[in-house]
C-alpha cells in the first residue's frame, strides 16, 4: 500500500507544478521551459532558508516569489523584445542553473534533520501510518487549492487571463494590456512551479540542483492525461483535470514498478499508457458516414468507456507477461548493470539499489554480490537479492524506495550518495547499509561513526585526492600550476575539489579551476586552461568531465600535459597517473556489513566504517613522452602498469 499511497502523495505535490504548466500551455499556448529551472529555484530557496533558521512556511512563500520573478523574466524577454517564447524560456532556464547554485551554495542541501512542513506533519501525526497521514493532509490541501484556483479563474482577472489566451487580438481591442496580463500569468505559473519544488524538497528530505530535469515533460504529460481523464469544458473540470493528471501519472509509474518493470523501460511504458488514455475516449466519438452525412458513434453511448476497459485489459496482460518472464525461475542471471540479479533463497530478501550506471558503482555492486555468495551468506540465510537502478532519475528513485518499503525487504543496500539520500528519507524502519558514499555526515544521516540514524550504517569512501596531489609533487617537482575542471552540480565533485584545494596548498601548487555544467562545456573550458599555462591537469570524482575523457586525454597528450585522475583504470584510456579507491573491495566490505545485519545485528550498534583502499595505475608510455622517470618503489606499488 505504501507504493500507491506514496505515488498519490507525489501526485499531489507535483500538482502545483502541473497547474503552472496548465496556465502557460493551455491558457496562453506558451511552451514555457522555464519550469525546469524554477522548480529547482523553489527547492533551493526553501532549503537554503530552512537551514538558515527561517520558518518553513515563510520559506515556501519566498520560494513562490522567487519562482514568480523567474517567470516574469521570461515573460519580459518575450513581450518586451519580441523573443520567441520557447527561446526566452530556454535563456532564463539556463541562467537559473547558475542562480540556483549561488542560492544553494552547493549542489545538494540535505533537510533530513531540519525542521520543515513534513517534519511538522509527522510531529502532529495522531498515529496513522506515515504515508497515509501525509496523504490525508495533502488531500485537504489540494482540495482547497482546487477550489481557490477554480474561483480565481472566475474572477475578473482570471477571466481576463483566459480571454487573453483565447484571443489576444480581441482582448487588446477591448482595452486589455495583453503583455502585462501574459507577464502576470507566466509569473503566477512559475510561482506555482517553485511552490511545488519547495514542497517536494521538504517531502523527499533534500534539495538537489538536478531535481528539475524533465519537469516540463512531466507537466505536459500530466496536463494531457488530465484532459482525457476529466472531460469537461468548465474551468472547475479543467483545473481538476490538471490535478488528476498529476496523480494518474505518478500512479502509472507506481504500477510499472509494482509489476517489476525495469526503470530502463519506465519512460516507454508510461508513454504507452498515456497513448492509451488519449486514444480510447476517441473510440466513442462521432464520425460522418454514408451519403446522408449523418453522425453515428463507433460505440454506443452506454459503452463510452469500453476503450478504457480494453486498455486496462491490455495493460494487465502486459503486466502478467512481464511478471511471468521475470519470475525467479525464468530470470537469467544478470550482471550488476542488468535489470535484476537474483540469487535464489527464499527466507530473506535483500534489495541492492544503485542510483545510476557507472563503472565504479557497478564494481561495488559486483563486489557485494561476490562476497555475499563466497561467504555463504546467501545460502546460510536463504537470501534473494533484487537489483534496482534509478538511472539518475530522482522521481524514479523515490518510486523505487516506496516499492522497497512496501515490499518489506529484510535489508536494503544502497550504492552511491544519491541512493543513500533518497532511501534514508523514505525508509525509517528497514535496516539499511550503504556503500560508495563520499561523505555521509554532510547528508545528515550521521554526526559521527557511532552517532547515526538507528536503521542505517555503512561504508564511507572518500577518494584519495591528497595522494594524487602528493604524487604530482613527487613526480614533477618543478610543477607550479595544476588545471582542474569540475561541475558544481555534483556533490562528490565539490567535496573532492575542496580536498584538492587543501592538498595543493600544502604542496605549494596553484590550483587553476574552471567549472562546467554539461559535457559539451568541457572542450572549451579545457582549452581555456591549456592556454593558461598549466603544468599538470587533474580530474577527481566528476562524472561530467569523465564523460568527455577521450577528448580531454587526447588534448592533454598533444600538449604534453600530464593527466592525473582518481580512477586507476583511467591509465588504460589515456591518463598518466591515477590513484583511487578499489571499489570492488569497497563492495566486499559493504557486503560484510550487510551480512552482519542479515545475521540479526542491529545497524544502530554498527559504526560507520571509513574505508578507501588505494589502487594505483601508471602509464609508462606517457612517462616516456613527458621525459619523467617513475621511481622503482612507486612502480612496485602500482596495481596497473601500462607499458
Amino acid at each position: 500500500m505504501e507504493l500507491w499511497v506514496g505515488a498519490v502523495n507525489l501526485g499531489f505535490l507535483y500538482a502545483f507544478m502541473v497547474m503552472g504548466v496548465f496556465i502557460t500551455f493551455r491558457i496562453h499556448d506558451f511552451p514555457d521551459i522555464t519550469v525546469d529551472g524554477s522548480f529547482v529555484t523553489g527547492a533551493a530557496v526553501t532549503a537554503g532558508l530552512i537551514v538558515a533558521g527561517v520558518n518553513p512556511l515563510a520559506a515556501m512563500a519566498l520560494s513562490f516569489l522567487a519562482g514568480s520573478l523567474a517567470g516574469a523574466a521570461t515573460a519580459f524577454i518575450h513581450t518586451r523584445f519580441a523573443v520567441n517564447g520557447l527561446l526566452a524560456g530556454i535563456l532564463v532556464m539556463t541562467g537559473l542553473y547558475s542562480v540556483n547554485l549561488h542560492v544553494m551554495g552547493r549542489s545538494n542541501i540535505p533537510l533530513l534533520n531540519e525542521p520543515g512542513v513534513a517534519a511538522f506533519l509527522q510531529d502532529v501525526n495522531p498515529g496513522f501510518p506515515y504515508e497515509a497521514w501525509f496523504c490525508a493532509v495533502f488531500f485537504v490541501v489540494i482540495a482547497l487549492f482546487w477550489v481557490m484556483a477554480s474561483l480565481f479563474f472566475r474572477t475578473d482577472l482570471g477571466i481576463t487571463m483566459r480571454a487573453t489566451g483565447n484571443n489576444d487580438t480581441m482582448a487588446r481591442a477591448s482595452g486589455v494590456n495583453v503583455d502585462r496580463v501574459k507577464t502576470l500569468s507566466i509569473a503566477l505559473a512559475n510561482g506555482l512551479v517553485a511552490l511545488s519544488g519547495s514542497r517536494v524538497a521538504q517531502y523527499q528530505g533534500f534539495a538537489d540542483i538536478g531535481m528539475g530535469t524533465g519537469a516540463i515533460v512531466f507537466g505536459l504529460a500530466a496536463v494531457i492525461i488530465g484532459e482525457s481523464v476529466v472531460r469537461g469544458r468548465s474551468i472547475h473540470s479543467r483545473v481538476l483535470g490538471a490535478i488528476a493528471g498529476s496523480v494518474v501519472f505518478r500512479l502509472l509509474v507506481a504500477f510499472a514498478l509494482d509489476v517489476g518493470l525495469d526503470p530502463i523501460d519506465l519512460k516507454l511504458t508510461t508513454a504507452l499508457f498515456v497513448l492509451f488514455i488519449l486514444i480510447t475516449p476517441k473510440l466513442s466519438g462521432f464520425r460522418k458516414t454514408g451519403k446522408t452525412g449523418r453522425d453515428r458513434r463507433r460505440f454506443p453511448a452506454r459503452k463510452a468507456w469500453a476503450g478504457l476497459a480494453v486498455a486496462a485489459v491490455l495493460a494487465g496482460g502486459v503486466a502478467a507477461g512481464y511478471r511471468l518472464l521475470h519470475a525467479p525461475g525464468n530470470t537469467p542471471a544478470a550482471g550488476p548493470a542488468g535489470p535484476e540479479t537474483v540469487k535464489t533463497g527464499g527466507e530473506k530478501r535483500l534489495a541492492l539499489f544503485l542510483f545510476s550506471h557507472h563503472t565504479a558503482l557497478e564494481d561495488v555492486a559486483r563486489g557485494i554480490l561476490d562476497e555475499l555468495e563466497k561467504s555463504g551468506t546467501l545460502e546460510r540465510h536463504g537470501v534473494t537479492v533484487n537489483m534496482k537502478n534509478a538511472h539518475s532519475d530522482y522521481g524514479t528513485a523515490q518510486a523505487i524506495v516506496q516499492d522497497m518499503v512496501r515490499s518489506r525487504y529484510d535489508v536494503i543496500v544502497t550504492v552511491s550518495s544519491p541512493a543513500l539520500q533518497v532511501t534514508a528519507n523514505g525508509n525509517r524502519k528497514i535496516p539499511h547499509v550503504f556503500g560508495a558514499v563520499t561523505d555521509p555526515y554532510r547528508m545528515g544521516v550521521a554526526r559521527s561513526p557511532e552517532d547515526h540514524l538507528p536503521n542505517i550504517t555503512g561504508v564511507a569512501t572518500f577518494q584519495p585526492v591528497a595522494s594524487a596531489v602528493s604524487a604530482m609533487r613527487a613526480l614533477f617537482p618543478e610543477a607550479r600550476r595544476v588545471g582542474l575542471l569540475w561541475n558544481p552540480a555534483e556533490a562528490n565533485s565539490e567535496a573532492c575539489t575542496l580536498r584538492a584545494r587543501e592538498a595543493a596548498a600544502r604542496h605549494g601548487l596553484e590550483l587553476v579551476e574552471r567549472t562546467v555544467s554539461v559535457t559539451s562545456d568541457v572542450q572549451d573550458a579545457l582549452a581555456a586552461l591549456v592556454n593558461d599555462d598549466i603544468d599538470l591537469f587533474f580530474t577527481s570524482g566528476d562524472n561530467t568531465v569523465i564523460l568527455a575523457f577521450a577528448t580531454v586525454a587526447d588534448t592533454l597528450k598533444r600538449r604534453r600535459i600530464p593527466y592525473f585522475t582518481n580512477d586507476p583504470t583511467d591509465v588504460d584510456r589515456g591518463s598518466f597517473f591515477s590513484v583511487g579507491a578499489d571499489y570492488y573491495t569497497v563492495g566486499v566490505e559493504t557486503a560484510k556489513m550487510a551480512a552482519r545485519v542479515l545475521a540479526g545485528e542491529d545497524p544502530k550498534n554498527i559504526p560507520i566504517r571509513h574505508y578507501a583502499p588505494e589502487k594505483i595505475g601508471i602509464n609508462l608510455e606517457l612517462a616516456d613522452l613527458y621525459g619523467v622517470t617513475v621511481p622503482a618503489g612507486l612502480l612496485e606499488k602500482a596495481d596497473i602498469v601500462r607499458r
